[in-house]
C-alpha cells in the first residue's frame, strides 16, 4: 500500500455503512475497514488508526487483546475467514492488488505472534485460505514470494516451535497452498535452513497430516522431495559420530516415510536396502539406547508390513531374529525383542514362527548359563507360541524339554512352566516326537 492509504485520515475516509455485509465494499481497505467496525466494535475513526503507521495499533490488539480480550480478534478473523474469496477477489480487481495481497498478509501473519492459542490457529487457517484463492486466480507467485522474502515463513517456523499444538492440518494446509510449486525449494532449501536440527522432527509429525492430503503427496513425489527426505533420513541415521537423539530421530523418520511413501521407497530396489543397511547397522551399534530405537522401528515396519502381505517382511523378521539371538544374554533388549514377536504372533496366525524358533531354541540349549537367566518375558512368549497355529511337533516338543529342564534345575519360577507344558503337551500327544519326548523324559527323570 502506498503512502497514502499508509496514512489515511476521516477526511478521505470512503462512505461506509458499519452494519452492512462487507462484500459490498470496492477496494481491500474498504473492506478491513468494515470488518474491524462491524467485528472488533470500533469507531471509523479508531479503525483508520488501526490501519496507519504500519498498522501497529491493530498488531498490538491482535497480539494483547482488545482491552484484555481476544473475543473481538476472533471474531475479526472468523470474519475474514467467512469473506476470504471475496476479498481476495478485491486483490485481483485493484489497480494495486499485489501491495493490498502483501499488506492483508502482512497483518494476518501477525497472529501468529498471539498469545492465544485459538487466535493462531485462526491465523494459519486464514493464511492457507488466502493462498488458496490467490491460487485460483493466479496469484500464486505473489503468494510464494511473500512467504520467503516477507519472513512470513520465519515467523511460521518461530510459532510452531514455541507452541507445538499449531504442527497440525492448518499447518500443512500453508506449506502446500504457499508452495505447491515451489516444493522441492520450500523442503529442501529454505526450511532447512531455518530450523536445522528440528528439521526431521517437524517433518515427521506433518507427515501424519499427509495421509488424507493426496494433491499433497502426489506433489511432493513428482516434485522429488520424499527422495530427498529418503537421502537424509539414511545419512543421518548412520553418521556413526552424530548426536545419538538426531540419529534416532532420523531412524524415525525413515520408519514414517515408508509406510506413508511404500510405493515411493519400494518402487526402486535401492531405497529398500539403503534404509535397511541404516536400520540393521544401529541395531548393533554399541550404544544400547540407539539399538533399541532400531528394534522398535523395526518391529513397527514389520507389523506393518505383516498386515500388507509385503515381500519385505521376511528380511525384516530375519533381522530381528538374529538381533534376538545375538543379544540374548542382554536381559532388556531380550525382553524388548520378546515382547514384541509376542504382540506380533498373537494377532498374525499366517507367520511361519519356525523361522524365529529354530535358531531361538538352539540359543537357549546350547548354552549352560541360559536357562538360569529365564524369566517371565521368556514364559510370557512361549505362552503365546504354544497356540500358535504354525507351531509344529518338532519345535513344540524342543519347547517341552526346554521347559522339562527349567523345571528340574530351576525352580524358583517352575511354577511358570505348568500352563506353556500342558498346553503343548495336550496338543501334540499323539505325535511321534511327542513319545519320544516323554520317553527321554522318564529315563532321565528316574
Amino acid at each position: 500500500m502506498n503512502s497514502k492509504s499508509k496514512n489515511m485520515t476521516s477526511n478521505t475516509m470512503p462512505n461506509i455503512n458499519v452494519n452492512a455485509d462487507p462484500t459490498n465494499t470496492s477496494t481491500t481497505i474498504e473492506f478491513l475497514l468494515s470488518t474491524l467496525v462491524s467485528k472488533m466494535g470500533l469507531k471509523v475513526n479508531q479503525a483508520l488508526a488501526f490501519l496507519s503507521n504500519s498498522n501497529v495499533l491493530l498488531i498490538h490488539v491482535i497480539i494483547k487483546g482488545l482491552k484484555g480480550s481476544y473475543k473481538p480478534v476472533i471474531s475479526w478473523y472468523e470474519e475474514l475467514l467467512l469473506h476470504c474469496k471475496f476479498m481476495v477477489s478485491l486483490f485481483e480487481s485493484e489497480t494495486e492488488g499485489l501491495t493490498s495481497a502483501i499488506r492483508v498478509l502482512d497483518i494476518v501473519k501477525t497472529g501468529l505472534y498471539s498469545k492465544s492459542t485459538e487466535i493462531a490457529n485462526l491465523t494459519m487457517r486464514l493464511m492457507g485460505k488466502i493462498a488458496t484463492e490467490m491460487n485460483d486466480i493466479g496469484m500464486s507467485g505473489i503468494s510464494w514470494d511473500w512467504l520467503i522474502t516477507n519472513n512470513g515463513l520465519q515467523i511460521l517456523l518461530k510459532a510452531i516451535e514455541q507452541n507445538k499444538e499449531l504442527i497440525n492440518e492448518n499447518l500443512v494446509s500453508i506449506f502446500f497452498q504457499f508452495a505447491r510449486n515451489n516444493l522441492i525449494e520450500l523442503f529442501t532449501h529454505s526450511i532447512p535452513s531455518i530450523l536445522n536440527k528440528s528439521y526431521i522432527e517437524l517433518i515427521i509429525k506433518i507427515l501424519e497430516y499427509l495421509k488424507d492430503y493426496k494433491s499433497f503427496r502426489d506433489e511432493l513425489v513428482r516434485q522429488g522431495v520424499i527422495v530427498y527426505w529418503i537421502n537424509i533420513g539414511c545419512n543421518k541415521g548412520d553418521i556413526v559420530n552424530d548426536d545419538i537423539n538426531q540419529r534416532s530421530i532420523a531412524l524415525s523418520f525413515l520408519l514414517e516415510l515408508w509406510v506413508c511413501f511404500p510405493y515411493v521407497v519400494e518402487g526402486s530396489t535401492e531405497y529398500p536396502d539403503m534404509i535397511m543397511h541404516v536400520l540393521q547397522r544401529a541395531a548393533r551399534d554399541k550404544i544400547i539406547g540407539l539399538q533399541i530405537v532400531s528394534i522398535i522401528v523395526l518391529f513397527k515396519l514389520l507389523s506393518n508390513f505383516v498386515v500388507e502381505k509385503s515381500p519385505y517382511a521376511l528380511p525384516i523378521y530375519k533381522s530381528l531374529t538374529f538381533a534376538l539371538v545375538e543379544n540374548y544374554h542382554r536381559a532388556a533388549l531380550r525382553e524388548l525383542i520378546l515382547y514384541n514377536f509376542k504382540e506380533i504372533f498373537n494377532y498374525c496366525a499366517s507367520i511361519p514362527i519356525s523361522i524365529l524358533l529354530d535358531p531361538l531354541f538352539k540359543q537357549i540349549v546350547s548354552s549352560e548359563d541360559t536357562l538360569s537367566t529365564l524369566d517371565l518375558a521368556e514364559f510370557e512368549f512361549f505362552n503365546c507360541i504354544v497356540q500358535h497355529p504354525k507351531l509344529n511337533a518338532g519345535n513344540g516338543v524342543k519347547l517341552l524339554d526346554i521347559l522339562a529342564k527349567f523345571y528340574i534345575h530351576v525352580q524358583v519360577f517352575c511354577g511358570c512352566t505348568y500352563r506353556a507344558f500342558f498346553t503343548a503337551s495336550n496338543r501334540f500327544k499323539s505325535t511321534k516326537d511327542f513319545y519320544d519326548f516323554v520317553g527321554q523324559l522318564i529315563q532321565v527323570t528316574y
